[in-house]
């Protein structure tokens, strides 16, 4: 999947985007990043959080890599958060 995205939106929600999209690198140069390893939905629901801090993910455990990934800190903590309300001592292992 392809997401249309403003560079200035990705580069005030992480730094590790501004670096790349700043660069003199490829993705500064195409002005594209590529994740290929995370499902579309996951990637869609961490842009969404970009644009207007809205996260509306039911698995924050995989939202939370690229989250941390990309150095989104205020999203790491969205979903640390989300994961202690909703451990059980069913689910536990795993988270």
């Amino acid at each position: 999947s392809e997401f249309r995205c403003h560079r200035a939106v990705l580069a005030n929600a992480s730094a590790v985007w501004r670096t790349a999209l700043e660069s003199s690198f490829r993705e500064g140069l195409d002005a594209k990043l590529s994740i290929d390893d995370a499902e579309p939905g996951v990637v869609e629901a961490v842009l969404k959080y970009a644009y207007g801090c809205e996260f509306d993910f039911d698995d924050a455990t995989v939202a939370l890599g690229l989250a941390h990934r990309y150095e989104i800190s205020s999203l790491v903590a969205l979903c640390a958060q989300q994961m202690l309300e909703n451990v059980t001592a069913e689910n536990v292992a795993q988270i």
